[in-house]
């Protein structure tokens, strides 16, 4: 709707063209880079020679593309950001739902999702406006704090489920070494143990880790309570 000054749907190619002219509208507002939610968080970096240093790159064995496990890992981050990687400046927000334009979904089998392809064109050019009156009047501010407690939830939310995964009864050794394999491959080049030795040492490292998710039971139907 900014970009291009469009309600519709664009083709689902060209990324890097729209990406491109993002950038290049955002030049006069000094805009580093725009994150978006497509299937998961997307984060696109302007230029990427000012404010990084590049410290090493190693590349991901080559391997088929699990669809699975991409899902799984973009649906971890659904209901936030940890580690405080974003801030949200909410006294300079603009959303669609702040006005009085119709959001009706033309697509009767998803009609529960919002869409501005039915809005009237003064409403969107009023979002527009005021969009470009908030990048233009915004105080930049930059928070050089480490969320360390946020840094351990991203690491506990990334593996925990994993952990109890892998050492369930019903769970193979090559089962196991997909799972291994998606998450440390740019770790480790080793050859898995036999797969109850691996469990046994699985076992052993969930008792000393001791996270506090591994206390649930799962999340309760809403007609339900969970015990303490």
């Amino acid at each position: 709707m900014v970009l291009r000054n469009k309600t519709g749907n664009d083709p689902p190619w060209g990324e890097y063209e729209r990406a491109e002219e993002l950038c290049e509208l955002g030049t006069k507002w000094d805009i580093e880079g725009f994150i978006r939610l497509e299937a998961g968080f997307e984060l696109i970096l302007c230029n990427f020679t000012n404010g990084l240093e590049f410290k090493s790159a190693r590349r991901r064995p080559k391997q088929d593309p699990n669809q699975f496990e991409y899902m799984r890992a973009v649906a971890a981050r659904y209901q936030g950001i940890t580690a405080g990687r974003v801030e949200v400046d909410y006294s300079s927000m603009v959303s669609a739902f702040f006005y009085p334009i119709n959001l009706t979904n033309p697509n009767p089998k998803r009609a529960e999702l919002p869409r501005l392809v039915s809005s009237e064109v003064g409403g969107v050019r009023h979002i527009q406006e005021d969009l470009e009156i908030v990048l233009e009047s915004s105080q930049r501010f930059s928070n050089e704090r480490i969320d360390w407690q946020g840094v351990v939830d991203m690491i506990v939310t990334r593996y925990s489920d994993r952990l109890q995964y892998m050492v369930l009864e019903t769970t193979t050794q090559e089962e196991i070494q997909a799972t291994v394999s998606t998450l440390l491959s740019l770790l480790i080049e080793e050859e898995s143990p036999a797969v109850e030795t691996a469990k046994l040492e699985m076992k052993d490292l969930i008792a000393y880790l001791d996270w506090s998710t591994w206390l649930e039971c799962g999340k309760c139907a809403y007609d339900e309570l969970q015990e303490q």
